[in-house]
């Protein structure tokens, strides 16, 4: 049996903060999808991404991030950690070489570890 990763969608405690720290800082793009309660982000191949209001009832302290990392590709590995550098952004990891070829590793608002290695 053949498998691929379709689509990845991760609660957030701020869907509007969340939103912005997603397209203003990482420069993702949205999907015209107007879902009040997610924000869908796409590349050349359509809707990949999503972060979304929670689906069960969750507190404060409620980790959401704990024990996920999630890989992005992308084409200037250098440009995209100088726009991250560059916010309030978590910084886990500047860019080193990794499995993948050049990475680096940040952590957003909701603890999730985000991976961007140079295509």
């Amino acid at each position: 049996m053949k498998t691929n990763v379709d689509f990845i969608s991760v609660q957030v405690k701020d869907l509007e903060s969340a939103s912005k720290f997603y397209t203003e800082i990482l420069g993702f793009e949205k999907t015209e999808d107007k879902n009040p309660d997610a924000t869908v982000f796409k590349d050349d191949g359509g809707a990949i991404f999503a972060i979304r209001k929670p689906m069960f009832k969750i507190t404060e302290s409620t980790p959401l991030g704990l024990g996920v990392s999630i890989w992005f590709g992308v084409d200037d590995i250098d440009k995209t950690f100088t726009l991250v550098k560059n916010s309030d952004a978590q910084i886990i990891s500047p860019p080193v070489d990794g499995p993948f070829g050049k990475m680096f590793i940040i952590k957003d608002m909701d603890g999730y570890m985000l991976t961007f290695h140079q295509l």
